[in-house]
């Protein structure tokens, strides 16, 4: 790998992990093991320029944010493109610096950092409305709950620069605390109930978690950015 910076899990157990630098996505089965490859540097369909965020949808799609070329890209369970959406811009359904996308009730929510916000679509790309409208401030990825909590720092249970996040099955919210180079856990009343890692390569320590994902079983899969790996929790 390059630089991994998101990760999502689909139906099965299968997972696919977005590379920054070398504008391509991996995915991966149940069994960890790298079943197809696709992508390069380009604009044309099918190509990337710098993909950041990937998610599945229920029917095992999947969705990158395409971030250098300001679009969201669907392909389907081989991989296959099918469609894409978003132009650069300021106004509703243009994109501007995207970064972290999740697919909830056939819903495609994107953070878009440039545009403070979080522009939502369906799945066939059409839009719906936007959340935050300039005033979500830089958002860098997305992912449903009804907790919004922490402060900047170095402490237990703050944050400094976090990357990625997500959800899991029983409401608890990891974030992948990407300046603090640490994975922050949270219940739903925003309480950190543990914290793991700090900098360095050796196994178990993170030089820029990145994308962060829960896998059927319950294990936690983390983008170590700048080690150019992915490690399983």
């Amino acid at each position: 790998m390059g630089k991994p910076w998101g990760i999502a899990f689909g139906r099965d157990g299968m997972w696919a992990v977005t590379d920054h630098n070398k504008h391509c996505i991996y995915v991966f089965d149940s069994e960890d093991q790298l079943i197809r490859q696709f992508g390069c540097n380009g604009k044309d369909p099918g190509q990337f320029s710098g993909p950041i965020g990937v998610a599945f949808d229920s029917d095992n799609y999947l969705y990158v944010t395409d971030h250098g070329n300001y679009r969201i890209q669907k392909f389907d369970v081989n991989c296959n493109y099918l469609l894409q959406f978003g132009v650069k811009g300021k106004t509703d359904g243009q994109f501007s610096g995207i970064h972290g996308i999740t697919v909830h009730n056939d819903r495609v929510y994107v953070a878009d950092y440039g545009n403070h916000c979080i522009p939502v679509f369906k799945t066939n790309g059409e839009f719906c409305l936007t959340i935050g409208s300039g005033q979500v401030g830089g958002p860098v990825d997305v992912a449903i709950s009804s907790s919004k909590f922490s402060t900047k720092g170095t402490a237990r249970g703050q944050l400094d620069r976090p990357f990625g996040l997500t959800v899991d099955a029983n409401g608890f919210i990891l974030v992948a605390d990407t300046y603090n180079y640490c994975v922050s856990i949270f219940d739903q009343n925003g309480t950190c109930i543990h914290c793991f890692g700090r900098n360095g390569e050796r196994k178990g320590q993170f030089k820029r978690p990145y994308g962060i994902a829960i896998s059927p079983s319950g294990s936690i899969y983390i983008c170590d950015y700048n080690n150019a790996r992915v490690q399983i929790f």
